[in-house]
């Protein structure tokens, strides 16, 4: 699992402009970890970004948000 370090490294590689024009983080399968890191953080994100965290179980839920054409998903997570 990542640290919170790395989480926080993560968001801070993403430019400004980007976050500001980012549509949706879309997060598949996420663990309870991630769930929890992202709810702590909170107060530190803005609520713009917050709001825009998807969480997808499941790659049928993620086939209803975008075109899975677009998506190289590795043969060994399809099976």
């Amino acid at each position: 699992m990542p640290g919170i370090g790395w989480l926080k490294k993560c968001y801070q590689m993403i430019d400004r402009r980007l976050r500001k024009n980012l549509k949706a983080l879309i997060i598949v399968h996420p663990s309870w970890f991630i769930r929890t890191v992202l709810a702590i953080s909170r107060p530190f994100i803005s609520v713009k970004f917050i709001s825009k965290i998807q969480y997808v179980h499941t790659l049928d839920e993620l086939e209803h948000i975008i075109p899975m054409e677009h998506v190289q998903i590795p043969v060994c997570i399809l099976q």
